[in-house]
């Protein structure tokens, strides 16, 4: 069994990524015992690596600027020795191996995953060709709670493109530098549901360890995924002028 999970990376001047990671339940629940105190940032024991979690994904057709393997690190809950698994992993584990004896208190420490970083454009593909729970090709690939969110967020995104619910605008893109980028318009019943849906997000959206400027909060990576994912939309939808 393999757990997709998925968060939004802010970046300076930058629409930012969708970042994907795994966990993948024939991996160990922890890591190798090792003298002296462990590191304040330890090496997750069963996250997929990236070249495998690109192949499951079905990601060769994309270009190296569309994708990018790499590492993020995150805060998540641990208990014992190991990382705390998802709700979806945990519950796979329950039936494959033996019950673990729960470990007394949990603490939240941070683990280093592979990752694999779509830009808004594969992104915004990913995310609408996502099926419904339970309807994928392959039973033993399932999407967290946290990127079954972010997909929720790119219908949103499409779905405000779509009626014109945005403007055009010029972004910072460095010193000295613009980029031009269609800007969502969120008001009324749009703002309210977004609202709603930033609040029953889970938790997990936000665990990437972020220089907190403020977009690395849930709310702030979800308010830069719908101005990524709306101008990924506008530019998707408009024909490209020809040469």
């Amino acid at each position: 069994m393999i757990v997709v999970h998925g968060t939004w990376s802010p970046a300076p001047h930058d629409p930012g990524t969708l970042t994907l990671w795994a966990e993948d339940a024939a991996r160990p629940a922890e890591p190798p015992r090792r003298r002296g105190r462990p590191p304040t940032v330890r090496v997750h024991p069963f996250a997929l690596p990236s070249t495998d979690l690109a192949k499951t994904l079905d990601l060769g057709s994309l270009t190296r600027g569309q994708f990018e393997p790499g590492t993020t690190v995150l805060a998540l809950p641990t208990a014992g020795r190991g990382p705390g698994a998802s709700p979806e992993l945990a519950q796979a584990r329950a039936v494959r191996t033996p019950t673990a004896e729960p470990a007394e208190g949990d603490t939240t420490v941070q683990w280093r995953v592979p990752t694999v970083a779509l830009d808004a454009d594969a992104a915004l593909e990913l995310l609408r060709s996502m099926p419904e729970p339970d309807q994928g090709p392959d039973p033993e690939v399932l999407a967290a709670a946290d990127l079954r969110a972010l997909r929720h967020v790119a219908a949103f995104a499409v779905d405000l493109a779509r009626r014109g619910r945005v403007l055009p605008s010029a972004d910072l893109a460095g010193t000295g530098l613009g980029r031009a980028a269609w800007r969502p318009i969120v008001t009324g019943e749009d703002a309210e549901w977004l609202r709603t849906a930033v609040a029953g997000m889970p938790a997990s959206l936000a665990c990437e360890v972020s220089a907190g400027d403020g977009q690395g909060t849930l709310a702030g990576r979800i308010a830069v995924a719908v101005d990524a994912l709306v101008d990924a939309a506008v530019r998707a939808a408009v024909p490209r002028p020809r040469r």
